[in-house]
């Protein structure tokens, strides 16, 4: 595993927690730092809708397109496109 070399300064009982709960997990700080941020990166990439997004959904239906129904993809697709979901 590649790694770069990172310098950060923790709070003093920052670092007691980490090193605590490193301990108890058996692996190095650093590891546990890993994934912390790998946890933190995996949930901030994850698509996240507000109720403003599902709101806009609902107002598709008044798009005046006859067959939203039935291309339901393709008038979600071109109103994601179109900024209205966002």
């Amino acid at each position: 595993m590649e790694v770069v070399k990172t310098q950060m300064y923790l709070k003093p009982e920052q670092h007691r927690a980490l090193k605590s709960e490193a301990r108890r997990l058996g692996i190095s700080i650093s590891e546990l730092l890993r994934r912390a941020v790998q946890e933190h990166l995996d949930a901030t990439s994850r698509t996240s809708f507000t109720k403003s997004d599902f709101l806009g959904i609902l107002d598709l239906g008044r798009s005046g397109q006859k067959d939203g129904s039935e291309h339901h993809d393709k008038v979600l697709d071109e109103a994601w496109r179109s900024g209205a979901l966002r």
